[in-house]
């Protein structure tokens, strides 16, 4: 079973970086995942005992997301066993928001992006539950499946981690993804909607067992510059 899952309750976010898809043409815009979905997948992680970690975040920025506080607490109630997370850049991350669902979460992780010089007080009080990710300049970061193109996404030969994560992330739509750079949800293995998580696992296991022998035979994954050392771009449009 996946030990970490990423469920996308928001897509937006209050910075354009430019090697992430939101400063892109490809941007999705303020979209939100139906609660329904949402309620849908926590209700049967918690019937699953789920005890991995649960992520209320993808692309976006959770704390754009007018009802965050709602969110942690359902996700809370319904999946108690899970360790939830929330990754932030921590701008809008207010010292109100975070006493209300504090006691609820594993731990939120900011990460401050230098290139755009963000800095906030808000997340420098105690840290608590609060896991600061330094940005790096040098750091080689990943064209998402080819929809940015940046000096960071320099061309390196990698191992994909899809092969040694058990992972899956469910985006706004509620569509299964396999890789968390699948921006535009382009290899989905049903919908929540429709389809148990459960079931959903199986249908990735073909595909994670040619990933991990380094068959990358999927279109998003001939287009990672981390695994063919290539920098392709993406040419499906909006």
């Amino acid at each position: 079973m996946f030990r970490t899952i990423d469920l996308e309750i928001n897509t937006d976010c209050n910075l354009k970086c430019s090697y992430c898809p939101n400063s892109t043409q490809y941007y999705r815009g303020k979209e939100r995942m139906d609660p329904d979905l949402f309620l849908k997948a926590v209700v049967e992680l918690g019937k699953l005992r789920y005890q991995g970690f649960l992520s209320l975040s993808l692309t976006g920025e959770p704390f754009l997301h007018p009802n965050l506080v709602d969110c942690v607490a359902l996700a809370a109630e319904k999946a108690p066993h899970a360790k939830i997370v929330l990754f932030s850049n921590g701008i809008h991350m207010t010292r109100k928001i975070y006493e209300q669902i504090v006691s609820k979460i594993h731990s939120i992780r900011v990460t401050p992006h230098i290139e755009l010089a963000t800095s906030n007080a808000n997340y420098l009080w105690p840290k608590g539950k609060i896991i600061i990710k330094q940005d790096s300049a040098s750091e080689v970061l990943h064209n998402c499946c080819g929809t940015v193109d940046h000096s960071r996404a320099k061309a390196r030969p990698k191992n994909c981690w899809v092969a040694s994560y058990k992972m899956i992330h469910i985006n706004f739509r509620g569509d299964a993804l396999i890789c968390c750079d699948d921006f535009l949800g382009e290899q989905a293995y049903g919908n929540i909607g429709s389809r148990s998580l459960a079931h959903i696992w199986r249908l990735m296991q073909n595909e994670r067992q040619h990933i991990s022998k380094g068959n990358y035979r999927l279109p998003i994954c001939k287009r990672c510059n981390w695994l063919t050392g290539k920098e392709s771009k993406c040419v499906q449009s909006t």
